[in-house]
């Protein structure tokens, strides 16, 4: 049995994010969070012109972005505890602040939830707003 770095032992737990938007994407490894926030700085049709290989074989249609299209950028470190939202939870329901998680967001996280469960369930892709 091979050895495992310390290194990679360290982390072997903690959950790696991957999060997709309509104006860039993140990756996040562990919960310190190390990774990086990738975005585009036009949009990207089709980035042709060079023949690329690919497991399939040679394409045109996925080649190599042109210069300066692809930016990376650190994640921002956010300072907060869970102790935070406990706080206050309690303050707001005693109508001393508002809450920082609102009930609109809290229903459109479930209905996203929920479609991630049927379109697991269905294979298909499921439209939830």
């Amino acid at each position: 049995m091979e050895r495992i770095s310390s290194q990679m032992h360290d982390k072997w737990f903690e959950r790696h994010w991957f999060i997709g938007g309509n104006q860039g994407s993140a990756y996040l490894d562990g919960f310190a969070p190390e990774g990086k926030i990738v975005r585009t700085a036009g949009l990207l049709k089709n980035v042709g012109g060079e023949r690329t290989m690919t497991a399939a074989g040679p394409t045109r249609s996925i080649g190599p972005p042109p210069e300066g299209k692809i930016l990376t950028e650190p994640v921002p470190l956010a300072d907060t505890t869970h102790k935070g939202f406990f706080e206050n939870y309690r303050r707001a329901y005693f109508g001393e602040e508002e809450f920082l998680v609102q009930i609109p967001e809290t229903r459109r996280v479930l209905a996203l939830m929920d479609a991630v469960r049927e379109s697991g369930r269905t294979g298909e892709s499921v439209r939830f707003e």
